[in-house]
């Protein structure tokens, strides 16, 4: 789709054989693998991203928890997966260019690089503390803290000293920050502060105080050998709270500055800022927890708080210029200004860190979540983006149910009222949630739809309640045994349904009024159930456990799984296919009715909740971590439609080339092309009429395209009229110094001038193409001064004769440079 709001162009592919034409030699892409069966939807979702440096608006890197390290190119659009060869927490990270770099993390571990991330190195220093800050000096003089190591190289790493902090008590240290003339402080807990004067070769004690519990200092900011701030949290009496202190004697002594601070209550340690940055001398910016971010505009006197737009935590930021600024977080959060941290958007999709229990779409593009805490979201565009959420952080959504249009229900828990069960309604798909009362106070586990007015929902001691008009009111049902907790309910309509709990199992037939219990025949407790009709039913559970009914459960038959975790989800497409996940990234698929089950392969080991699926092939899964997998396969894996692509200069303009598989290369594919010049903000259309196929080999021309201008070229694979595929590839044209203007009128007929600018003396080639590559005419040919130059076309081959209408092309040719432009002649 074209982000900048030009219209698509589908193309569809007349095979044109180019005669003459000879493709050239392209640094080919390698074979594309196979597309796996689950694809996250949000690929960092599960990670803690501890600190990013950028070292310019273009490049930047960040580090995280299990050794992640991701690395851009075009200022945090696309974001690559680095090889670090550690699983250990990456704590700080800081290159001095764009190629050497280092990063720091727990155990001791120290990576570098002098390739920009393609290879990191593992560096033994002897140590195994934590670190928590690294920071280059110069090219070669890097300096690392944490813990009670104080390590440094001075001869860009291929040695290192590493030097215990003899003055920290027990104070582990957890920032550094450096300026010009060798002095650096670094800080920890109860604000212990040492310093340096000579580059790090020798530190001394200068702050502590031990007498405030739980006090730290978690990152530093030296703006001059004597002024710094230091960010953290403070404990007034047990009650914490966020703090910023500041000093004019190079840490000597610290006081508080004044922000508006947010409380967390006794004894909880979370309430904190992680990392401060100043932009200049006047401006800064402190990020912390709950998605807190603070910017001072008058050198550290006041700050005020931004708004950020998340209330996940951030540990890292970085400024490459006064404007451009990035911060990082957990669940993968990467958010982005372009003001000097006025304004933030989010790079990322994260939407929350907490484990999601349902998931459920109207259709391919309606859908919401819901989980602990405030972790619900609602999606139009079929889960690549989510926002919203159904409650607060006190409250835990177990089910979710809907009855085939717009009409939902979530139930759980909620802690923060008398009453701890927990109903919502909607009627717009999950944009708004309305409060509906509960008749009971147990905590709710299972709900579900009988009829678009008839839903149930179950919980503790026994509690099932009714309701007759879509949720509004809800009844308790009498009868039921107290003792059977109802964790999952399905009904195949009004009247016919099951519920499980524990190791039980009971029918009714009649709305709920009486119930009969059924034999599991499994000491495993049971966690889910799907109905696909009156006598089909699956039940999974515990240690892998999968029961089967045919006959509305009159007998259960016990499935073997082939698993021994947990399965806690189970969705049934129809009546022969379905899934159910579990424990460890557990995803198991039948095509038999639930007889058979075999693995499917989700790309994780966190355990997943729950599944849904809208016909055979789509479908979503969602677990612990804010996990959103998604499938438009069914599961299995997909062949890959692309065998290999590149682009390339050619002198004159871009060629970008594409071969297919055979297999897809035989149902007649149409693509849509477009090209972006910012960096992939934004995208237009590209014409059908520069596609050919020149064998097995579909080649994309451009000669509209510029000298000394980057490109990113997309091209959207449709295979049987649906999105299959889609690639981008970006080249970088040469800047030249000669210069081609548009021809003039344009279209013309019969004539048109075209003109062109030589920087110096040289022999110049001008010659029109025809749209198939034939050269019709060649218009100049000769050698000729510098400066401006304009020649005539007059519509006519080197025959004399008038050409057709149509599109040409005007190639210029002087020296080893070369520049075209497109011509059309309209009669």
């Amino acid at each position: 789709m074209s982000r900048s709001g030009s219209s698509s162009v589908i193309i569809g592919i007349s095979i044109i054989h180019l005669g003459l034409f000879c493709a050239p030699s392209l640094h080919a892409s390698p074979p594309i693998l196979d597309r796996p069966g689950w694809i996250r939807q949000h690929p960092y979702s599960d990670e803690i991203f501890k600190a990013v440096d950028f070292v310019d608006v273009s490049t930047g890197t960040i580090v995280g928890s299990g050794g992640v390290i991701i690395r851009t190119t075009d200022g945090g659009i696309t974001w690559t997966r680095q090889t670090s060869a550690t699983t250990v927490s990456l704590n700080d990270v800081d290159f001095y260019d764009s190629n050497r770099g280092a990063a720091v993390g727990d155990s001791g571990t120290v990576l570098w690089t002098e390739n920009g991330g393609a290879v990191w190195a593992r560096i033994e220093t002897g140590t195994d503390q934590s670190l928590e800050s690294v920071s280059f000096t110069s090219a070669d003089t890097v300096q690392i803290v944490g813990g009670f190591a104080l390590i440094r190289t001075t001869d860009g790493g291929a040695t290192w000293n590493v030097k215990e902090c003899d003055v920290c008590m027990i104070s582990a240290l957890r920032g550094a920050s450096f300026v010009d003339g060798g002095a650096g402080i670094a800080v920890g807990d109860y604000r212990i502060t040492v310093g340096t004067t000579d580059a790090g070769a020798t530190w001394g004690f200068r702050y502590w105080d031990y007498s405030e519990f739980y006090t730290m200092f978690n990152d530093v900011a030296l703006l001059s050998p004597d002024t710094a701030f230091a960010v953290g949290k403070t404990n007034d009496g047990g009650l914490f709270r966020s703090a910023i202190y500041k000093t004019n004697d190079a840490g000597e002594n610290w006081f508080e500055v004044g922000i508006p601070f947010w409380w967390c209550g006794y004894f909880v340690s979370g309430c904190q800022l992680n990392r401060i940055a100043f932009i200049d001398a006047d401006h800064g910016i402190a990020i912390g927890n709950n998605g807190h971010i603070l910017r001072t505009d008058d050198r550290g006197a006041t700050w005020a708080f931004q708004t950020s737009g998340t209330s996940l935590d951030l540990f890292g930021a970085s400024f490459p210029d006064a404007s451009a600024g990035w911060a990082v977080g957990a669940g993968g959060l990467i958010l982005h200004t372009t003001d000097g941290g006025i304004t933030w958007t989010k790079q990322t999709n994260t939407v929350t860190t907490a484990t999601l229990k349902a998931i459920h779409f109207i259709d391919a593009n309606r859908g919401m979540m819901a989980g602990e805490g405030a972790s619900s979201g609602v999606t139009i565009d079929g889960g690549r983006t989510w926002w919203g959420g159904v409650g607060g952080a006190y409250m835990q959504i177990h089910d979710l149910a809907f009855n085939g249009a717009d009409t939902g229900i979530v139930v759980g828990k909620n802690c923060c009222t008398g009453s701890v069960g927990l109903i919502r309604r909607t009627t717009d798909g999950g944009s708004t949630m309305e409060v509906v009362a509960s008749p009971v106070s147990e905590i709710l586990y299972g709900c579900c739809f009988a009829s678009p007015v008839v839903a149930y929902a179950g919980g503790e001691n026994g509690l099932l309640l009714k309701s007759i008009d879509a949720g509004v009111t809800w009844i308790e049902l009498p009868g039921f045994p107290d003792d059977e907790w109802v964790k999952s309910v399905s009904f195949s309509d009004e009247l016919t349904g099951t519920v499980i709990g524990g190791t039980s199992i009971l029918r009714t037939e009649d709305g709920g009024e009486t119930w009969t219990p059924q034999s599991s025949g499994t000491s495993e407790f049971l966690l889910d159930i799907q109905f696909t009709g009156a006598e089909r039913g699956a039940i999974v559970g515990e240690s892998g456990t999968i029961l089967r009914t045919t006959d509305g459960g009159d007998t259960w038959i016990p499935q073997s799984s082939g698993t021994s975790y947990d399965l806690f989800g189970v969705h049934f497409m129809d009546a022969e296919r379905g899934t159910a996940v579990g424990a460890v990234g557990t995803v198991l698929h039948t095509t038999d009715g639930g007889e058979t089950w075999e693995p499917q392969e989700s790309g994780t080991t966190h355990t997943l909740h729950a599944v849904h699926f809208i016909d055979a092939v789509t479908g979503w899964i969602a677990g612990w971590g804010g996990i959103v997998l998604t499938t438009e396969s069914g599961g299995y894996p997909v062949a890959a439609l692309l065998e290999r692509y590149a682009a390339a200069w050619e002198g004159d303009h871009v060629l970008v080339t594409w071969i297919l598989n055979r297999d897809a290369a035989e149902l007649e594919p149409t693509f849509e092309a477009y090209r972006s010049v910012d960096g992939g903000a934004s995208f237009d259309a590209l014409a059908a009429t520069d596609i050919r196929l020149n064998g097995r080999e579909y080649v994309l021309f451009d000669y509209s395209a510029e000298p000394g201008v980057q490109y990113i070229y997309r091209v959207v694979i449709h295979e049987s009229g649906a999105h299959a595929v889609s690639f981008e590839v970006e080249v970088r044209t040469p800047s030249l110094s000669i210069s081609l203007a548009q021809n003039y009128p344009n279209p013309f007929n019969p004539s048109t001038r075209i003109g062109f600018v030589l920087p110096a003396a040289s022999r110049v080639a001008m010659a029109i193409y025809d749209s198939a590559g034939r050269c019709v005419r060649t218009v100049l040919d000769r050698d000729l001064g510098g400066g401006s130059h304009e020649v005539i076309w007059d519509g006519c081959d080197d025959g004399g004769k008038i050409v057709a209408s149509g599109v040409y092309y005007c190639r210029l040719s002087a020296g080893k440079q070369s520049l075209s432009r497109k011509l059309v002649l309209l009669k």
